[in-house]
């Protein structure tokens, strides 16, 4: 059975998502009368339920591997971050400033700051 969106008239988001939750199943894809970013959501959430045991499990490894990709990222620029903080820190040492106040400054810890002499 094809359900038609058209010929039902939305009054509210109410009336939208009882629809969609009643009859996501029965869309191919999802209909231009359910647009918005929760309805987008909703039908990629029904588009992975659907899937086979062997697609789905080949879309939990690339959404695995491609938070790995992120995760991987973050670390890199979090790490290179703190190597130019730490830099900062050694030009502030030479510079003269104090171990106290390049730890005010920089938000590194003062054992820290003192291996850096």
């Amino acid at each position: 059975m094809q359900v038609n969106p058209q010929k039902h008239f939305f009054k509210s988001l109410q009336d939208k998502l009882i629809f969609s939750l009643c009859h996501a199943h029965e869309f191919k894809k999802k209909p231009p009368e359910l647009n918005g970013r929760f309805f987008d959501r909703l039908f990629h959430i029904a588009e992975i339920s659907n899937l086979l045991l062997m697609e789905y499990d080949e879309y939990i490894s690339r959404f695995m591997a491609r938070n790995d990709r992120y995760a991987q990222m973050e670390y890199a620029k979090e790490k290179g971050l703190e190597a130019d903080v730490l830099k900062v820190a050694k030009n502030m040492l030479q510079d003269g400033l104090s171990i106290a106040r390049v730890a005010r400054i920089t938000k590194l810890p003062k054992e820290q700051i003192v291996a850096l002499k």
